[in-house]
């Protein structure tokens, strides 16, 4: 690791920290402090343009064309490159320019969703968890909040004012549940190996290591949209947590998605002839997959069902 390495994690922590909980004055002073150290941080480059609304001759923006003027560049950083443009681009009112880097940045994502894939994950992962013993921890130490849903569907925006509570604090999104329910080694999908023989022990390490990092005491915000995928989980180790489902107009989310920098492969929903469609079996499956195991989860159920139609309207607004 560079001096320089060292420097910037912790400055870059501080501005993504504040992006998360709405800070944006804060974010823009650890900013200040990354380009110093760096001022082609694409990392910083990426924060700010994520918590910034541009304004003509930003010198942000001059340094991601720079970027972009550079020839060999690997074609996943040229296309996270186009999306900060094209949104600099749409800020400025220059619609037509950031559409054509829009164009050109999914074109190299080189990412498509397996809707039959999905489809057939879902029903088995559906299968197991009814399968699956009815087991929940107790509640112990943080408490949690998972926002979950469609990316684009208004979990950032959910998040940030959940976190202007002096109590709570938006871990934003954790790359954490689904490693912790993964059982690798089996030559099995490993979530669907974790629910076989599911027991009590298997919960407590899964529940360890997602929490890992975790202070013991507080409330916290995860803010993961995919971990709707796993929300059949959520009641077995966080009995306490709260589920907050957001969801949006389906035509919007797509758009919203398709002008956005998703480079994962579950989040490229935009490459399929139906994306709507998608959306609202996300929707379908959240419900069913927290309802699996019978009445023990029809309380955390309730809990969403109740949040969602509460999140519907403020869901309008683009993570």
């Amino acid at each position: 690791m560079t001096d320089r390495t060292a420097r910037l994690g912790p400055l870059l922590a501080r501005a993504e920290e504040a992006l998360n909980a709405g800070r944006f004055a804060d974010m823009h002073a650890a900013l200040e402090d990354v380009f110093a150290v760096d001022p082609g941080s694409l990392a910083g480059l990426w924060t700010y343009t994520h918590g910034t609304r541009f304004a003509k001759d930003d010198p942000v923006l001059a340094r991601i064309e720079a970027f972009l003027a550079q020839a060999g560049l690997a074609d996943p950083l040229r296309a996270q490159l186009l999306f900060m443009r094209a949104k600099a681009r749409d800020d400025l009112g220059e619609h037509e320019a950031g559409f054509e880097d829009v164009v050109a940045a999914n074109r190299l994502k080189g990412v498509r969703f397996d809707d039959a894939g999905m489809a057939a994950l879902t029903r088995a992962l559906i299968a197991a968890v009814e399968a699956a013993p009815d087991i929940r921890l107790p509640p112990s130490g943080p408490r949690m909040v998972f926002v979950l849903g469609m990316p684009r569907s208004g979990t950032s925006l959910a998040s940030q004012m959940l976190a202007a509570h002096p109590e709570i604090t938006n871990l934003g999104e954790r790359v954490a549940l689904g490693p912790a329910l993964a059982r690798p080694g089996t030559g099995r999908n490993p979530h669907l190996a974790f629910l076989e023989g599911l027991d009590r022990s298997r919960l407590q390490a899964a529940r360890a290591a997602y929490l890992e990092g975790v202070p013991d005491h507080g409330i916290f915000i995860d803010k993961m949209p995919e971990n709707y995928v796993f929300a059949w989980a959520i009641p077995m180790l966080f009995p306490d947590a709260q589920i907050i489902h957001m969801r949006r107009d389906r035509r919007a989310t797509s758009r919203s998605v398709r002008l956005t920098s998703c480079l994962q492969a579950p989040r490229a929903f935009v490459t399929t002839a139906n994306a709507a469609a998608t959306a609202s079996s996300i929707d379908r499956w959240l419900v069913s997959s927290v309802t699996a195991s019978g009445a023990g989860f029809r309380g955390a159920a309730a809990r969403l069902s109740s949040r969602s139609s509460r999140a519907r309207t403020s869901a309008r607004t683009s993570a």
